[in-house]
């Protein structure tokens, strides 16, 4: 589990059932983009590659902590995740993952760890 929990960090503790299946796609999202990214990484033949890796390998455990998170939060208050959900703009969502991003990036190099 991660050290500094998005889902319980970033935000405060999310008892409305609305707020944590926004958190919960938010996130499944996110996990995709930096899976993605990290795969591109390792492709690229540079110098840092292996600490761009490493340090995308972290993220990617932070993330599948709090989304695991999520999704035992919304289990204990008995939602179905298998509910239609409405869409956001997608700049909007894109603007949601970067910031989640960035939040586990700063999280990372972070001295209270």
């Amino acid at each position: 589990m991660a050290m500094n929990a998005y889902v319980t960090e970033q935000q405060p503790p999310l008892r409305e059932p609305n707020g944590l299946i926004k958190e919960y796609i938010i996130l499944s999202y996110t996990l995709a983009a930096v899976k993605r990214n990290r795969l591109e990484l390792d492709k690229k033949a540079r110098s840092l590659r292996p600490l761009f890796i490493q340090a995308a390998s972290i993220v990617v455990a932070r993330i599948e902590a709090d989304l695991a998170l999520a999704e035992q939060l919304l289990r204990s208050m008995h939602i179905d995740m298998s509910i239609d959900v409405p869409l956001m703009p997608q700049e909007r969502l894109n603007a949601e993952i970067n910031n989640r991003i960035s939040f586990y990036v700063t999280e990372l190099f972070s001295k209270k760890q």
